[in-house]
């Protein structure tokens, strides 16, 4: 709350006061007296006047009886109004002789009106007018003396529409010495609206030959519907910049005159997407030391170059460099991992050679029959097995059947390679032989008889071939005696015969035979 005051305009003081000079020394005959000089004094406080002390005038002259007293004012001490009040002192004698001498003690109203000037009035803006209607009344006021106006001096009257920011609204009042006293109001409409403001989305930038990215986007602008709203971006880097490797977040504030901000984000996300460039060196190929299995293998470590720093390097496979190398072929393997995480294989062999073959023994030829009833044999042996200097010797069947097979009959080759680490082989072989010497079974019939034939002395013998099984197929049977079925036998007893042969060559005979009986009677021809 403020207070202004105007100095009064007092024209009346200086006119009694020109007055007051020529008057406040009067003489009249033989009799005088000399009043004080006019008195301007400031009223008491809260007081429309003020107690005023002065020195009463005394008269002199000839004569007796002088008596000097107040004839117009009022004596010192007394409580003067505000204003000019004339003060009269008049002497006299016994004769009737008189002086008088007057003077004025003006009161001066220095105290200006006091409001009762009410606190800021704060209201919240509405948004769809930008504003707030504020109703007020004026102030009421006092004063030491009188008030003779009180008005609104400046501001938007009550009822109207402030607008957002500070608002003042001044009354003055005017007392009855002109004084002036002032009030001046302030109402403060707050902006409560919050500003809005839409970040663009998330960037996703590869890279493949740099290791960082020129990223230019739209920087948002926040909008305000009432005030000026500042737009500035409090995180990040900022539209054109030079984005490292991973997610930079880029955050923008907007604040209206009020102070009500808010705030968007989004990230710029920059990821290398090119694998470090790996070199292995070449295969190489050496030969085991003498008499030994290794040899001392130095060989110099991969090379990586990449768009970034920060990738390593690790053999993840193999031997060390300065180890021994057993014979055979090793392999070297290098990863390397770049800071996003890319990665990149290679590879090479490391191959020794051990010129020392190795060797294997193979069992004796064997010789066996066939199994009973089959046409092959079970064979069962000890399977051979290569040796080496070296570990890592394979020993494999590489022709015949191998070990608990079924052999057929004849000769089977079975023949057994060992190769060592280095390609070195070394083979060994021998026979099975599986002989067939069951021979045939032939179903032999027995002795056959047959009658001979009417009037004949020999007889017709029909009958079947004999049959026979193997264990092997194939073979034949023939007749190697005797005479063929359904032909005349003569009376008596025939040896039959037939011969079997299986494809190996076995034989089997059956003979039976086949008997002519004589059973018709002879015929006598008796003489009549």
């Amino acid at each position: 709350m403020k207070y202004f005051t105007l100095a009064p305009h007092r024209p009346l003081f200086w006119a009694i006061l020109s007055f007051s000079l020529l008057s406040n020394f009067a003489s009249h005959g033989q009799l005088s007296i000399s009043c004080p000089a006019n008195i301007t004094q400031d009223n008491d406080a809260g007081e429309c006047g003020a107690v005023v002390n002065y020195t009463p005038p005394v008269g002199t002259g000839t004569g007796t009886g002088l008596l000097t007293t107040l004839t117009l004012g009022l004596p010192s001490g007394s409580f003067f109004p505000v204003g000019v009040t004339q003060v009269r002192y008049t002497v006299t004698n016994d004769q009737g002789q008189s002086a008088l001498c007057t003077f004025f003690i003006t009161v001066q109203d220095v105290e200006d009106p006091v409001f009762d000037c009410p606190p800021n009035i704060i209201v919240n803006a509405n948004p769809l007018t930008c504003g707030a209607v504020v109703n007020f009344s004026i102030p009421p006021v006092t004063d030491n003396c009188v008030v003779i106006d009180v008005y609104q001096s400046g501001g938007l009257s009550s009822g109207s529409v402030f607008p957002i920011g500070e608002n003042s609204v001044n009354f003055e009042a005017i007392d009855s010495e002109v004084n002036l006293g002032l009030c001046r109001l302030q109402i403060d409409v707050i902006d409560v609206t919050t500003p809005t403001i839409v970040c663009p989305a998330n960037i996703l930038v590869e890279v493949i030959s740099t290791c960082s990215a020129v990223v230019i986007y739209t920087a948002p602008v926040g909008v305000e519907e009432c005030t000026i709203s500042n737009t500035l971006q409090t995180a990040g880097l900022g539209s054109g910049s030079n984005f490292p490797l991973g997610t930079t977040v880029e955050t923008y504030t907007v604040t209206d005159l009020g102070g009500n901000t808010l705030s968007c984000s989004f990230n710029v996300t920059v990821v290398d997407i090119a694998p470090p460039l790996l070199s292995c060196p070449a295969d190489i190929s050496v030969n085991a030391a003498p008499g030994s299995c290794f040899a001392q293998v130095v060989f110099p470590p991969a090379t990586v170059t990449d768009n970034c720093p920060g990738f390593t390097l690790v053999q993840t496979d193999g031997l060390p460099s300065g180890t021994d190398f057993p014979a055979g072929t090793t392999t070297i393997e290098y990863t390397a991992t770049d800071g996003s995480g890319n990665v990149s294989v290679c590879s090479f062999n490391i191959t020794v050679t051990e010129n020392n073959p190795p060797t294997i023994v193979c069992p004796g030829n064997i010789v066996l029959n066939t199994d009973p009833g089959d046409c092959f044999a079970v064979v069962n042996y000890a399977v051979p097995l290569g040796t080496d200097d070296c570990a890592g010797a394979a020993t494999v069947l590489i022709s015949g059947l191998g070990s608990g097979a079924n052999f057929p009959i004849g000769i089977t080759t079975e023949e057994y390679s060992v190769t060592d680490a280095s390609g070195n082989e070394a083979t060994c072989s021998f026979t099975v032989t599986v002989t067939d010497v069951e021979a045939p079974v032939i179903d032999c019939p027995g002795t056959l008889n047959f009658p001979t034939s009417p009037g004949r002395c020999d007889g017709l013998a029909v009958f079947g071939i004999p049959t026979f099984t193997d264990n092997c197929p194939g073979g034949t049977i023939v007749r190697t005696a005797g005479q063929p079925s359904n032909s005349l036998f003569p009376i008596g007893i025939t040896v039959m015969e037939y011969t079997a042969t299986d494809a190996n060559g076995n034989v089997s005979i059956c003979t039976f035979n086949v008997v002519i009986n004589d059973e018709e009677d002879p015929v006598i021809t008796c003489p009549a």
